[in-house]
């Protein structure tokens, strides 16, 4: 761990687990001790309650967590369309320069909210390989 953190300091600034069996949360509360402090802090477990709307638990606990408003909108209907076999079977993420091209899916931009998707089309160069 020490030598991931040496050459890659301070590139995680959230990692949020939802919906992961109990199990997982056992394990971590074990290995955390063996992680840095400051990136174990960046680690949270938020429980799926099935749906990601904006009332439920899921959108409260991802909201304290500073991913509310419409990126968790944006979340709770990318988790929901994963969840289902019939949308998801038919994402295919862009990457790179193709990350440009729209790609939608049930009406829901996989490429992520309004906001972001303008970012990246008004600079190119934030995409790699673009």
């Amino acid at each position: 761990m020490n030598l991931l953190a040496t050459h890659y300091p301070e590139r995680l600034a959230r990692f949020v687990i939802v919906g992961a069996p109990a199990l997982f949360s056992a394990l971590w509360s074990a290995l955390k001790r063996h992680v840095c402090a400051d990136t174990a802090a960046k680690i949270a477990f938020v429980k799926w309650d099935g749906c990601g709307e904006e009332a439920g638990r899921t959108a409260a606990e991802l909201s304290a967590l500073g991913l509310g408003g419409k990126l968790g909108r944006w979340l709770g209907r990318e988790m929901r369309q994963n969840r289902d076999p019939g949308p998801a079977g038919r994402k295919e993420y862009p990457y790179g320069r193709a990350h440009l091209t729209k790609a939608v899916v049930d009406g829901h931009d996989l490429r992520g909210t309004e906001e972001h998707v303008a970012m990246l089309e008004g600079s190119p160069g934030l995409v790699p390989g673009a």
